[in-house]
């Protein structure tokens, strides 16, 4: 990926998805991260750069939108930032997958 300076702070990731980031000294904010496909060569482009990724913004809940979030909150605990109804569905499928795995544990021990 190659990064271009939009205006001040702001900066796009081109690649196979453009990705929009804002930069405060080497600290970044990312505009809908992408696909997880796209996760290591962003992940390369933004500390190539110098720059570490401290939040993730994301407009919706469509794949090439969000999927790259888990990544960045897991490897630097960025912080994570989605609208109110698709926040609270991720939380239920959070639990929900929870749930799912006490029960499988329980089921193995019977």
């Amino acid at each position: 990926m190659t990064l271009t300076n939009v205006k001040g702070n702001t900066w796009v990731a081109d690649g196979p998805q453009l990705i929009g980031l804002y930069v405060i000294g080497d600290k970044g904010v990312i505009l809908d991260p992408g696909s997880g496909k796209l996760q290591a060569d962003l992940d390369e482009t933004i500390r190539a750069a110098g720059w570490t990724p401290v939040g993730v913004i994301c407009t919706h809940m469509h794949y090439d939108h969000h999927e790259g979030t888990k990544y960045f909150r897991e490897k630097y605990g960025a912080l994570s930032c989605l609208p109110q109804l698709e926040a609270e569905l991720i939380q239920v499928r959070e639990e929900l997958i929870v749930a799912l795995d006490a029960l499988i544990v329980t089921a193995g021990t019977n």
